[in-house]
């Protein structure tokens, strides 16, 4: 398989470059060094996301106190290296912990108490990176990183996020003005994998991110490292290709590969010799839809559909760092209702994202979409937090969710996503968490992860049953017949729900019996078993 994939990409008289004769045999089948448990949960977190200048990892360090580590076995910590813009992701020095936020030796303390994630980023480097600086300047050993084409090239056909900058950008360099393909942005420079070189320079900073404690590498944007003019560019063959040969090229040792890529590609991304987990792009918008409107259809809608889908390999969740993506890979949610939450997302200023005629996405924190006064509004965040834990897969929580960040300020170099992107000081975040309602939606979702931890019938691998919905609440069950669990959530704020169950129950948090049925408050919810099974 992989000597095919090294053929298919380079041709046969290149395999023993990549020193794989032993791959098809033995690599191609290694588990990572570190995998992700079942029952895991990640959070998500920037360096400085809690800081007051000075060394931010160790500040971040100290916030994530033993309560995280008890809900949250896995710290993904958005890119910590010296970066020219894109919120981290114009990597200038894939090796370096940037001065801004600390050292390698804070990496290596959190890795102590959390399993780490690290963007391995695939794409493109910083303009300003020493391999762009030595192509511009002819060093012979980088002739063929990057991408360079005549700016009257067809490009037409290609996909890529929403960006209002050419694909091509001008550089100067000592043989003239040379232009580059550069798909998220003139500071973001495309690599060339058709060159196998680049491919080993990548292995390599891989091998040194596991070597600092790194346990999981997010390959960001791996979808679009494969160029072929005439085609989209994206989502290609060649790209899964890479992905096995990288895979294979780390060895024994390997980390978890994560790939950034859509819920229907990863079956592609997936396969035997590629990713150990992909995301899960299409629960966001049926989610974000049913708790900003109050009505379970469109999440039950999701359900339904999943319903005998393999979540093993799946990272689910509800807000990240970057956008809410309504129209991951095909439209998961119809045009009114595309219209409900772009609606509501101007109103409270978040920023609806178009690709040609269609939005997107929607810039800014999910949250503030929610209806009702700030006390409703952490409701609904500890109603997503536990239907997010209750679902299969490995769910994946960004920290501004938990916190109930306000809106950042928008970074014109950034673009709408860094609305996303609110950064705490110290002194700030102690005093917003001495508020009651902030603290108990801290405590609240913290206990839900955790508890998660402890139920091997909220394991990623285990069956997701649609059970019944009613206009406002909604009934789901996981796990086997001898471990099922069923997950109940009104999702009104205003009505009470009288919740149905095929058998005499139990509520898991509470221990009480409650029968064939219970009584929901607005935004209640709860994990029930039959008292057999409690």
């Amino acid at each position: 398989m992989v000597r095919s994939a090294i053929t298919r990409l380079y041709g046969p008289e290149v395999a023993e470059l990549f020193q794989l004769d032993h791959a098809d045999s033995a690599s191609v089948d290694l588990p990572p060094a570190s995998p992700i448990a079942p029952n895991s949960a990640i959070l998500s977190v920037y360096p400085d996301h809690i800081s007051d200048g000075g060394n931010t990892l160790e500040q971040l360090d100290a916030f994530l106190d033993e309560r995280f580590a008890s809900a949250f076995e896995t710290l993904h910590i958005l890119p910590f290296f010296p970066s020219t813009g894109d919120g981290g992701y114009a990597i200038s020095d894939h090796k370096t912990v940037s001065s801004r936020y600390g050292t390698w030796r804070e990496i290596r303390k959190l890795s102590a108490r959390f399993r780490l994630i690290a963007d391995l980023v695939l794409n493109h480097v910083s303009s300003s990176h020493a391999w762009v600086s030595r192509f511009l300047a002819g060093d012979a050993a980088f002739d063929d990183f990057f991408i360079e084409l005549d700016p009257k090239t067809d490009l037409r056909a290609i996909e890529r996020p929403p960006r209002d900058t050419p694909v091509l950008s001008p550089f100067k360099s000592s043989l003239g003005l040379r232009h580059l393909w550069t798909t998220f942005g003139p500071d973001q420079v495309d690599l060339n994998y058709q060159n196998p070189a680049v491919l080993h320079a990548i292995r390599d900073i891989a091998q040194s991110l596991a070597s600092e404690g790194v346990s999981s590498l997010r390959l960001d944007a791996i979808a679009y490292v494969w160029k072929e003019l005439g085609s989209s560019c994206a989502n290609l063959p060649q790209a899964a290709d890479v992905l096995r040969l990288l895979r294979a090229g780390l060895g024994a040792d390997r980390p978890n590969l994560i790939a950034e890529v859509d819920a229907e590609l990863q079956g592609h991304f997936l396969g035997k010799g590629g990713a150990d987990f992909a995301f899960r792009f299409d629960l966001a918008p049926c989610l974000a839809h049913s708790l900003v409107t109050g009505k379970s259809d469109c999440f039950y809608r999701w359900i339904s559909s999943n319903a005998d889908v393999d979540f093993s390999r799946s990272i689910l969740f509800l807000a990240n760092h970057d956008s809410l993506y309504l129209r991951p890979q095909t439209p998961i949610l119809d045009d009114k209702e595309v219209d409900d939450l772009v609606e509501v997302a101007i109103r409270v200023g978040c920023i609806p994202v178009a690709r040609g005629d269609r939005i997107y996405q929607i810039s800014g924190p999910l949250h503030l979409m929610f209806p009702g006064d700030f006390e409703l509004v952490c409701g609904r965040i500890a109603l997503a937090m536990f239907l997010l834990a209750s679902l299969p897969g490995i769910p994946m929580v960004y920290l501004n969710t938990l916190l109930a960040a306000p809106l950042a300020a928008l970074n014109s170099e950034e673009g709408p996503r860094s609305i996303n992107r609110y950064k705490f000081g110290v002194a700030e975040i102690h005093h917003l968490l001495q508020s009651t309602c902030r603290e108990k939606l801290l405590a609240r979702v913290l206990g839900i992860f955790s508890s998660r931890r402890r139920m091997k019938s909220l394991a990623a691998d285990r069956p997701l049953t649609p059970v019944s919905c009613t206009t406002n609440s909604i009934i789901f069950a996981r796990g086997h017949h001898d471990e099922r669990v069923y997950v109940v959530a009104n999702l009104s704020a205003s009505n009470k729900e009288e919740i149905y169950f095929p058998a005499p129950m139990v509520n898991l948090e509470s221990g009480e019996s409650v029968g064939r049925s219970v009584c929901l408050l607005p935004l209640q919810f709860g994990w029930f078993a039959t008292e057999n099974d409690a």
